[in-house]
Formats: C-alpha cells, structure tokens, sequence
C-alpha cells in the first residue's frame, strides 16, 4: 500500500499489478478499511491512469465478491463524474454491476436503494456523451424497467427516468429515448421483453 504512494505512476503500476495478483485469492481484503481508503484516494488522483486502474481494481475484486459494490457505492458514483472517459467508462461498468447487485438484494436493502442507485444508472444516461458508456447504462435501465415481479418499484423508477428526462436538456431526452428504441428492436431483447 505505501509503494502506492509514490509519485512515479510507472512504479505506481507494478504496485497496482500485485495488488490485483494478490486479490485474485483474497478479494476478502477489499473490506479492509486500509484498502477502502486506498482506493478512495486513488479515485481523486490528478493522473487518469491512476484513477482508472484503481477502478479496475474494483471490477475485479467485485467479480469476485459483490458485496464490495455497496461498501465503495461512493467511490463509483464519483467515477461516473470523472472527466477521463476510460475512468467514466469503468465506473459505467461499475454503477451497471451495482444495480444488479442492489436490485438481487431489494429485499433486504429496501427500495430506497434501488431507487438511488437507478437514479445514477438514468443521470449517466441522460448525461453521459460518450456512446458506449450510454450503452451499458441504457441496458442496466431497460433490466430494470422490465422486471415482471416488482410494478410498484419499478413504476417508481420509472417515475424518476421521467423527472429527470422532464430537467434535462432536450436532445438528452430525446437521444435517450431514441437509444432505448434502438436497443428495444434489437432481436435479442425484442424477444425477450414484448413478453
């Protein structure tokens, strides 16, 4: 941890390659307050190599335990901000794992946290310029809007989708809904959602 302290991001690097090395056996680490702070300031680095790897990182100890999403919910709500789109572009991945997660746990985190949580998933893709981040944000916002066992909560996100389309520019809205069509028609998900 303290060789990430160094000013040199090469050297900086080798530090973040072990640190991913050694999670691949022990991704229980990530709850550790000490790799927690880590993390949190690695997102604030003025470098977006550092930023980006310090997400990567996340990806994967959150593949392999996703309760992690929700201890560093912070941390990837900020990366979604970040002005590097390939920091952006992790943190997509990141708030689109998160939602996932939240919506397989609903029961016992309540609805209030899928309803924070899809409200960033539908702010990224209202916001969001960069294309292929949209993509994955409008899939996670289409999983949800489809599910069949929960009207009452997903009516209440789709309620928020509107405010926020409602408060956006235009051409946002517009754009979102054109995009959301244009993954609608789609054969795979066609077939899946006219259900």
């Amino acid at each position: 941890l303290h060789g990430l302290e160094t000013p040199a991001i090469r050297i900086q690097s080798s530090f973040y390659s072990a640190i991913e090395r050694l999670l691949q056996s022990q991704a229980s680490l990530f709850l550790r307050p000490s790799i927690l702070s880590l993390i949190q300031q690695g997102v604030q680095s003025p470098y977006i190599s550092v930023r980006e790897k310090n997400l990567k990182l996340l990806l994967s100890a959150s593949s392999i335990l996703p309760s992690l999403l929700l201890l560093y919910a912070t941390v990837i709500r900020q990366s979604t901000l970040d002005r590097g789109v390939s920091v952006r572009r992790a943190g997509g991945r990141l708030v689109v794992r998160l939602m996932s997660h939240v919506w397989a746990k609903r029961k016992t985190l309540g609805k209030e946290a899928v309803i924070r949580v899809f409200g960033w998933v539908s702010e990224r893709v209202l916001a969001e310029e960069e294309k292929s981040i949209r993509k994955i944000c409008e899939e996670s916002v289409l999983e949800v809007v489809f599910q069949k066992d929960e009207w009452v909560l997903v009516g209440e996100c789709c309620e928020l989708l509107c405010q926020q389309a409602l408060v956006c520019r235009e051409e946002q809205a517009d754009r979102l809904f054109r995009e959301l069509n244009e993954i609608l028609v789609q054969p795979s998900h066609y077939s899946e959602y006219r259900q």
